[in-house]
Formats: structure tokens, sequence, C-alpha cells
């Protein structure tokens, strides 16, 4: 990957901040092949090199407007910690958009490099996805609801009021039909404020007032 294929960029030190200002990246970040110092040396980031940072950290893609180069392609490996019974600080980067499924959320490495065991195979992928259920024998790794409850709560990136609105409530996070779910059931999308949050709150506490309401004799 040359300079003029859009290489990843990063911006060392910023996961300590909780707030940036994107100006110090494109002051103090760089490419990881480099930048090209004159016309006669251009910097390359050869196949099979790779970059070891923290996943915290701002970085980004940059544009590639190399005319008739050939794609770059980038495979990003993130290592988390598997949750600790305490106080936990090394949380996954919450504001990745992950690619992967719902369902393989949950496991480890250890699952991984057994998982000709059938502990990564259906129905009890899903169900470790969701927190329900694990084998004694095994580790918890970080959990669907766990992840998506962090990045809820700290309104990270893909959890929005806009992605409230165009990703969850119509599209059903990809996975899931509403349109059958009369409207009624739901809580409303406040203007203000952790849109996720209150949105859910308003919508469980429907759901059990329709629950209550029902088991009434």
């Amino acid at each position: 990957t040359t300079f003029d294929m859009g290489p990843t960029s990063v911006c060392p030190g910023t996961q300590y901040c909780y707030e940036l200002n994107t100006r110090v990246c494109e002051e103090h970040g760089f490419p990881v092949s480099g930048k090209p110092h004159n016309e006669t040396h251009v910097p390359v980031w050869k196949a099979g090199h790779g970059a070891l940072a923290n996943q915290q950290m701002f970085h980004r893609g940059s544009e590639h407007w190399g005319v008739g180069k050939p794609n770059r392609v980038v495979l990003i490996l993130t290592l988390t910690p598997r949750p600790a019974a305490r106080g936990e600080t090394r949380l996954p980067s919450l504001g990745t958009l992950w690619a992967l499924p719902w369902h393989g959320w949950g496991h480890t490495l250890d699952d991984m490099a057994d998982a000709e065991s059938g502990a990564m195979s259906q129905p009890w992928a899903a169900l470790r996805s969701l927190g329900l259920y694990k084998p004694k024998t095994r580790d918890w790794g970080w959990d669907w609801i766990t992840v998506n409850t962090i990045r809820i709560a700290n309104d990270d990136n893909g959890y929005e009021r806009e992605d409230l609105v165009d990703y969850f409530l119509k599209d059903g996070w990809g996975f899931v039909d509403w349109s059958w779910v009369p409207r009624s059931l739901f809580g409303d999308v406040p203007d203000e404020g952790n849109a996720w949050e209150e949105f859910l709150v308003n919508t469980f506490d429907k759901w059990i007032y329709w629950t209550a309401l029902a088991n009434v004799d």
C-alpha cells in the first residue's frame, strides 16, 4: 500500500482522550506507510506488514486516489481480555463498527481454537452471544448484550438518535422484522438526551404495563 492508495492513518496517544479536536490528528497523525518526502521517496506498506496499536486510539482509512492502482485490503484483528468479575477497565473498542455477526459474540480464543467440539454451533452460539448459557468448562467472552448496552450508555458510534430511527426501528439491526409489532408497544424517541436509553426504558415500561394488563383476572 502506497501513500496514494489510502493507507490506514493513526494518531498515537489519543486512546487516553475522552473527546478530541480532530485537527489534532490532522496535524500529528500519520499514515502507517509513512509520508512521501519527495517524488523519489515514496514509502510502501508491504503485504504482510502490520501495525500493533491500541484500538481505542483515533484511526481512519484515508482516501484511495491512486489512479490505476489495486485496491488495498486490510485485515483488522482485535484482541480484548475477557471480562473479569470486578471493575473492568479493559473494554473492547466500543466505537468500532464490528463485522462480527450478532451470534458470534460471547466466545473466547480458546473456543475458536476448539471450534470442532461444537461449542460454537447453534443454538449454543446464540445462547452464548445473548449471555444466557455457556458450558461449565468454558469462560465468558464479551457477549452481545453487554457490549451493546455499554455502547448505548455511552452514546457511541452506531447508537446515536439517527441510528435508532433509521437503523433499528426500520431495519431491526438487520435481523428483526418490526413491521408486525404495533408502534404503540414502542417508546417515544426523544429529540434530546440519550435517545436510546430513554427509548428502551419507555419501551420496557410499556411492555410491563401491557403484560400486567393482560394478566388481570
